[in-house]
C-alpha cells in the first residue's frame, strides 16, 4: 500500500484506522504527521497497537496495551522485546524490571566472544583464551564456573596488566571497552591480575 491511512483526532487523544485488505500480521498506520509509524495487529474489528515508531527518536512496544513515551529517544517496553541487533538509545533509559543479558558457555581453550553480555568460563586444563576489541563503552563479565585448570586471558588491547588468570570456581572479572585504552577492569573478584 503506497498511501498510508491517516490519524484521526477524538475526545480522548489520536487513535489509528486501520485498513481492512491489510493482513491482520501486516498492518501499518501514519499519525497524519508523516513522520510516525504505527505497527499493530488485528482480530476481529479490536485493533492492539504493538510498537510506535516516531520522529523524535522514540519507539514504544506493547505487549497487550499500547505503550506512550514522554522524552525525547526513550524506550518504553510493556511486554517482552526481542533485538537480534543492536538497539541504539540516544536519551536515559530507566528499566523497572531485570537486566538480562545472554551467556557464552565456553569450554577449555578458545575466544571470549564479544556478542555477549557475560561468559560462563569452563577450564580443561591450561587454558589460553583471548579476547577482541569490543564497541567504546561495552561492558564484558567473565565468570569462571567450573574448574580444571587455570585460564589466562590475554585481551587484544588492555591497558594496565598483560593478562588475568581464572583458578577456581567463583572468579569473576567485569571489564569495559575503550577506544584507545582497550579493555580496562571495573571489578575484580579473585582473578590474578599482572
Amino acid at each position: 500500500q503506497t498511501t498510508l491511512p491517516t490519524a484521526w483526532t477524538g475526545a480522548s487523544g489520536i487513535g489509528f484506522t486501520y485498513d481492512s485488505s491489510i493482513p491482520a500480521s501486516r498492518i501499518w498506520y501514519g499519525d497524519g504527521t508523516g513522520y510516525s509509524l504505527i505497527f499493530s495487529t488485528r482480530t476481529g474489528s479490536a485493533t492492539t497497537a504493538r510498537m510506535t515508531l516516531t520522529d523524535v527518536g522514540n519507539l514504544s512496544i506493547a505487549a497487550t496495551t499500547t505503550s506512550t513515551t514522554t522524552t525525547t529517544g526513550s524506550l518504553v517496553n510493556s511486554g517482552g522485546f526481542g533485538n537480534a541487533g543492536a538497539a541504539y538509545i540516544g536519551g536515559l533509559l530507566n528499566v523497572t524490571g531485570a537486566v538480562i543479558g545472554s551467556i557464552q558457555a565456553l569450554s577449555g581453550a578458545g575466544a571470549v566472544n564479544v556478542t555477549t553480555l557475560t561468559t560462563a568460563l569452563t577450564t580443561t586444563g591450561a587454558n589460553a583464551l583471548t579476547l577482541a576489541d569490543g564497541t567504546a563503552g561495552q561492558v564484558k563479565i567473565i565468570t569462571h564456573v567450573v574448574d580444571g585448570g587455570d585460564g589466562t586471558l590475554t585481551p587484544t588491547t588492555k591497558t594496565g596488566y598483560t593478562t588475568i588468570v581464572f583458578s577456581a570456581i567463583g572468579q569473576s572479572v567485569t571489564l569495559q571497552f575503550h577506544t584507545t585504552l582497550g579493555w580496562m577492569v571495573v571489578s575484580n573478584y579473585g582473578t590474578a591480575i599482572a
